[in-house]
C-alpha cells in the first residue's frame, strides 16, 4: 500500500492544481455519498467508486473517513459563510441584513440539498460513538457559525434601536436559525415529495422575523 501511495503522489503533485482538482472532486463525491447513506453506514470503498478514483489517489488526500466528513463540512461551511458575508453586504441595515439572510437560508436549504445535508452530516457525526468523528462535528458545527453570524446582525440592529426587547442577541440568534432548521425537517416529515412546501413556509418565516425581534 505505501508504495502505491507514493506512485499516486508522484502522479499527482506534478501540478497543484490537478491534486486541488482532485481533492475537490474527492470531497463532492464523499459529500454525495454520505447525503445517501448516512455518516454511519459509508465505507471508504463507496466513496472510492463515487469519485471513480484508487485507494491510494484517496488515501493521499484524507486519511480516515473522519478526516473526509472534516472536509466535506468545512468546504460546505466555508461557502456558506462566503454567501452569508455576501447577503450581509447588499443590507444598509440589520434588518434588511437579517431579511437577505433569511431568504439565502431559504434558498440553500430549498435548492442546495447540500446546503441540507452537511447540517444533517455535522449532527450524525456529533452522534457517532467515536471520539475522533465527534471531535470533527464540534470544530465544524456549521449551525453554531449560523447562530454567529446571525448574531452579530441582531446586535447591530439592537445597538441602532432597529431590535427592542430584553432578550439577548445569541438567543435571538438561536431562535431564528433553529426555527429553519426545524422547519426543514418537519416539511421533509410531512410533504417529502413536495419541495415548495418548505419554500412557502419558509417565505412566511421569513416575513415573520423581524416582528419576532421587535418587542409589542
Amino acid at each position: 500500500m505505501v508504495g502505491f501511495i507514493v506512485g499516486e503522489e508522484d502522479d499527482m503533485t506534478g501540478s497543484t492544481s490537478k491534486g486541488e482538482a482532485t481533492r475537490a472532486e474527492i470531497v463532492r463525491a464523499a459529500a454525495g455519498v454520505f447525503a445517501a447513506k448516512g455518516y454511519a453506514a459509508t465505507r471508504m470503498d463507496d466513496v472510492f467508486r463515487a469519485a471513480g478514483l484508487s485507494k491510494g489517489a484517496v488515501y493521499f488526500h484524507f486519511t480516515s473517513k473522519a478526516d473526509l466528513a472534516r472536509a466535506v463540512v468545512a468546504e460546505q461551511k466555508q461557502r456558506w459563510l462566503a454567501l452569508t458575508t455576501e447577503a450581509i453586504a447588499g443590507g444598509a441595515t440589520a434588518t434588511e441584513q437579517l431579511a437577505s439572510m433569511g431568504e439565502l437560508l431559504l434558498k440553500l436549504m430549498s435548492s442546495d440539498s447540500s446546503a441540507w445535508n452537511v447540517v444533517k452530516l455535522s449532527a450524525q457525526l456529533a452522534a457517532e460513538n467515536d471520539e475522533v468523528a465527534r471531535t470533527v462535528a464540534a470544530e465544524n458545527d456549521p449551525l453554531r457559525d449560523w447562530v454567529s453570524v446571525v448574531s452579530g446582525v441582531i446586535a447591530r440592529g439592537q445597538s441602532d434601536g432597529e431590535f427592542t426587547g430584553s432578550a439577548t442577541a445569541d438567543d435571538l440568534a438561536a431562535l431564528v436559525v433553529g426555527s429553519f432548521d426545524g422547519l426543514k425537517t418537519v416539511s421533509d416529515a410531512l410533504d417529502p415529495a413536495d419541495s415548495r412546501a418548505f419554500a412557502r413556509r419558509g417565505a412566511l418565516l421569513v416575513a415573520s422575523m423581524r416582528s419576532m425581534l421587535v418587542a409589542p
